[in-house]
């Protein structure tokens, strides 16, 4: 819907990367099971806000599951490796072709690219 624009007529580049930007935020704070709503919710507007003064009112203050809390900089490393690697091959890629390369993917893009090559290829394939 972002790409084909209200008219039909495909909307400028900046205005498509805007868009998706802000959809990737709605996405961010819909998946974000830990930091209080209201302060994520405020910060956003540029408020400040104690997350003690939530008072367990929003769905993550009150949660009583268990988190889980792990250490995901080697992931971050590798991704950020392939990014580096890619970039320095001139490599076209999409965000989607990192994750698979990340994941370990068999793809034939990745496969037929050389990606299954590269030394985090399959680095977080136990990353849900």
């Amino acid at each position: 819907m972002i790409e084909k624009g209200q008219d039909g007529q495909r909307p400028m580049q900046d205005a498509i990367d805007r868009q998706v930007g802000e959809v990737r935020k709605v996405v961010t704070y819909c998946m974000n099971l830990s930091d209080c709503r209201r302060a994520q919710l405020l910060q956003h507007f540029g408020e400040k806000f104690d997350k003690a003064d939530c008072k367990s009112k929003c769905d993550n203050c009150n949660y009583d599951g268990e988190l889980e809390k792990k250490n995901v900089t080697p992931i971050a490393a590798n991704a950020i490796q392939i990014f580096r690697t890619l970039r320095q091959n001139n490599e076209n890629v999409t965000l989607d072709i990192c994750r698979g390369i990340l994941a370990g993917s068999r793809a034939a893009d990745i496969l037929h690219r050389g990606f299954d090559k590269l030394p985090a290829h399959g680095s977080a394939h136990d990353v849900p």
